[in-house]
């Protein structure tokens, strides 16, 4: 069930609370970002304006059969070779592969 679109929550309570999420996260990133630079940022920006167009704004990305393709993009793709870089320093090939099963898996 989904709480804001059925009424059990307000869609100016899910907003506020979807903002301190953004900004709790953004609180987490900032070592990531000191050790790693702008990579982190792109990853977050682009992540952060994804997770808004899947299921909201004029074109929710979720509702127009691109729902799945972003699961298998963000939470395979990217999350896997975020990872990957964070802990090495360095953008593996083999990322892409172990990123692309994962976001499978997901969807």
């Amino acid at each position: 069930m989904r709480a804001a679109a059925t009424g059990l929550i307000a869609g100016k309570t899910m907003m506020t609370a979807a903002w301190i999420t953004l900004g709790v996260a953004v609180a987490f990133s900032v070592p990531l970002v000191l050790a790693h630079g702008w990579p982190i940022i792109a990853i977050g920006v682009v992540s952060m304006l994804c997770a808004y167009a899947y299921t909201g704004g004029p074109f929710p990305l979720a509702y127009r059969g691109m729902g799945e393709v972003f699961v298998v993009a963000f939470f395979g793709v990217v999350a896997v070779m975020g990872t990957v870089f964070v802990h090495t320093g360095e953008w593996h090939d083999e990322g892409w592969l172990m990123g692309a099963q994962v976001g499978l898996l997901c969807a």
